[in-house]
């Protein structure tokens, strides 16, 4: 079942934490700052107008002397990370010198840029600014700050377990009772639902409260556990830690809030086409959502009717038949015509979650949902990946056509933010076998020999040439079919790209192991679904899967997963709407919402040594990776004694 990470986070009092103490605290009084302009600027920010007030508290910086200066610039920039205007925050703070400064500056400066890159979805990089640890004598109303903005980054990243971890520390600091309360359901719905964590392979100390707040997690996570077994679960919990911080009235608030974003449809009607192209991979997302459906206890089972959709231009009146015969969920459909259909109807009766993607400039009613495994996703995971790793040059080698160009062009774009450039971009043709001219292009060897055509000429004679690989690219983008890619990585060695990393979307991997041929795929890093590694006693593993399922087709593999996420995250959708960043733990990689409602993946990174394809985790490094969920979480920046900073 779909794992919730941090599903209660209220983050109206993590951004009023930000501001005040991120601000940074309360502004020293120079000799020239106006005690009713400051006001003025606080009486606007209370009213919404962010980037109003950041001009008054900038104008009022032009007339301060360090460090005044510095305050009330940092309090601007605060006022448009809350705008929220992230370029405009950026280009700010850049011009904000803290040198000469207290150390504490250079620290507040940090959580800000921090900030600055959770609003571009660049959790990564706001996680780096924050592994060093502020100074002893940082306050602890500025570590508040600190800590929550880390574990919102922790969170928006996929990693509950470190962010609950640093959490925990928050919440020691913190003495409002009400504010304590949101960040101890916070602590709770980052750990509820997560896979069993064991407190001894975390090496967490055993008078540490993290060892009572991952126990309580496993008791208050399920909302469908018997109301007696629970109480008596929670009885012997606080037995077990009778001194631990928990609030009284936590359990209780917790599940008043969980009830409260927890959809639980009566029935669901499931809009596929029985015939036509996309019939094969209609049944297989059939058999996922069925196969969801019976892992499930009868009494949290939705009702399920299936609706043929093979005719996309009936989209809109079956889905008025369904919401006639009872329908209080609508999961597909899954051609593009038929889901443009719906998403231009306007308002919707009852909730969809379609299986395919709406066009980008349709204005979406507030329940049209959108789940697909889009290539677009992993094409901008590989640019954060491959920057992760350090690389600014990319070389990109992509199939001709409208697939290889959404690629291409969704790689360019989310690199070039990141900040890479294109040393040089390729196109092939993807009913070739030979591609030695794409490739002499790609690494630059065709202009070593003209280079040597032209010197023969002028010389007259035959002129030794040992072609030399192009020295300023760091790695290639790929995309390509399985099958392809077999063909093209040889290509590349013999084409003396030894040296450079290959990265590229789940494509180049068929999905079923198969060492001999995948030999040629060695070395290269990609993209996939945690689903395709899962193993154990589960029952929905892949091999368990195929073995329960004998008509099932191979190379549906993902869409079998996308059906057993589709059904399960349809009860999680308000939460995640509600509240931006929180995510669930699918089959088909760790989901979220963007701005429009479309569901984003975050996928597991695997590389192919031997013939096989091994997890190597979530980014570069990481230990707390789906490949080793439990190792080494990260700590609390050294006040307490618990792991090491992940690097």
């Amino acid at each position: 079942m779909l794992r919730v990470r941090s599903l209660l986070l209220i983050p109206l009092l993590f951004v009023s934490i930000l501001f005040q103490a991120c601000a940074p605290q309360p502004v020293k009084r120079g000799p020239v700052a106006d005690p009713q302009a400051l006001a003025k600027a606080a009486e606007m920010q209370a009213a919404g107008d962010y980037r109003g007030a950041a001009e008054l508290l900038l104008r009022l910086a032009q007339d301060e002397a360090p460090p005044f200066r510095q305050d009330l610039q940092m309090q601007a920039v605060a006022s448009l990370t809350r705008a929220p205007d992230a370029l405009a925050a950026l280009s700010l703070l850049e011009q904000v010198d803290v040198t000469g400064l207290p150390a504490q500056y250079a620290l507040q400066r940090r959580v800000l840029r921090a900030e600055i890159y959770l609003l571009r979805d660049q959790p990564f990089e706001a996680i780096e600014l924050l592994l060093q640890p502020p100074p002893a004598d940082t306050s602890d109303k500025f570590m508040v700050t600190f800590y929550e903005t880390k574990a919102r980054a922790l969170r928006q990243a996929g990693r509950p377990l470190d962010s609950a971890l640093v959490l925990s520390r928050l919440d020691a600091l913190i003495t409002d009772p009400a504010q304590r309360l949101d960040v101890q359901i916070a602590i709770l719905s980052d750990l509820t639902l997560l896979p069993d964590v064991d407190a001894d392979s975390l090496q967490i100390a055993a008078d540490d409260p993290f060892r009572g707040w991952l126990a309580l997690a496993q008791i208050v996570g399920d909302p469908g556990s018997a109301p007696a077994q629970q109480q008596s679960d929670l009885a012997a919990w606080h037995a077990r830690f009778p001194d631990h911080p928990a609030l009284e009235q936590l359990v209780t608030e917790y599940q008043i809030r969980l009830a409260k974003q927890y959809f639980q449809p009566q029935q669901i009607a499931v809009l596929l086409p029985q015939s036509g192209r996309y019939a094969g991979v209609a049944g297989a997302l059939r058999d996922g959502i069925l196969a969801a459906y019976f892992d499930q206890p009868i009494e949290r089972r939705s009702n399920l009717r299936f609706y043929d959709s093979s005719v996309p231009e009936n989209a809109w009146p079956l889905y008025m038949r369904a919401i006639s015969e009872g329908a209080d969920m609508v999961i597909g459909p899954l051609d593009k015509t038929a889901v443009s259909q719906l998403a231009l109807a306007g308002e919707l009766e009852v909730p969809v979650l379609a299986l395919n993607q709406a066009p980008p400039d349709v204005q979406l009613a507030a329940n049209f949902f959108q789940f697909a495994l889009a290539p677009e996703d992993e094409a901008e995971q590989a640019a954060e990946y491959a920057r992760r790793l350090g690389f600014t040059y990319a070389l990109t080698l992509t199939p001709k056509g409208s697939w290889g160009d959404r690629i291409r062009d969704s790689f360019r774009s989310r690199w070039e933010v990141l900040g890479g450039q294109i040393a040089e971009a390729q196109s092939y043709d993807p009913s070739a076998s030979d591609f030695s001219a794409t490739l002499q292009q790609l690494l630059d060897l065709d202009a070593g020999a003209e280079r040597q055509k032209e010197l023969q000429r002028v010389l007259g004679r035959t002129v030794e040439f040992e072609p030399r690989l192009r020295d300023d690219a760091d790695f290639v983008f790929l995309a390509a079919r399985s099958q392809k890619a077999r063909e093209i990585r040889p290509q590349l060695l013999f084409h003396r790209a030894h040296s450079l990393p290959v990265i590229a979307t789940s494509h180049v991997y068929s999905g079923i192991p198969d060492p001999q041929r995948d030999r040629d795929l060695e070395g290269i890093q990609f993209v996939e679904m945690p689903w395709l590694f899962e193993q154990g006693p589960a029952g929905l593993s892949p091999e368990q899967f195929l073995a329960a399922l004998p008509q099932a087709e191979n190379g549906y593999l993902r869409y079998y997963a996308m059906g057993m996420d589709g059904y399960n995250l349809v009860r999680y959708l308000p939460r995640l709407r509600a509240a931006p960043g929180q995510s669930v733990q699918g089959r088909s990689g760790t989901l979220r919402l963007d701005p429009r409602n479309q569901v984003r993946r975050q996928l597991l990174w695997v590389q192919m040594s031997n013939g096989q394809p091994v997890p190597i985790g979530v980014l570069p490094g990481d230990p707390n990776g789906p490949a080793d969920r439990s190792a080494n979480p990260l700590p609390d920046d050294g006040r307490t004694a618990i792991g090491r900073e992940a690097r």
